[in-house]
């Protein structure tokens, strides 16, 4: 069971870090003035980051609190 929980935070972690990617891929095409950057990606992208953070936290969390098998 632990190690399913850990695996399933693992791939929370490396979905956390391609929305980090993409949002700071929107914000530099935003900061080079490149044609079809939005702010408001920026914005979407910020908002899924919070989301996938607060999963993170809540998984690892219930993983803490469990007892031992």
């Amino acid at each position: 069971m632990k190690t399913r929980a850990i695996t399933l935070i693992k791939e929370d972690v490396l979905t956390l870090g391609r929305l980090v990617g993409g949002a700071v891929t929107e914000l530099q095409g935003l900061l080079l003035k490149q044609p079809g950057a939005k702010f408001e990606e920026i914005e979407h992208l910020e908002d899924e980051i919070n989301k996938a953070c607060f999963k993170i936290e809540e998984k690892s969390l219930d993983l803490l609190c469990e007892r031992s098998e």
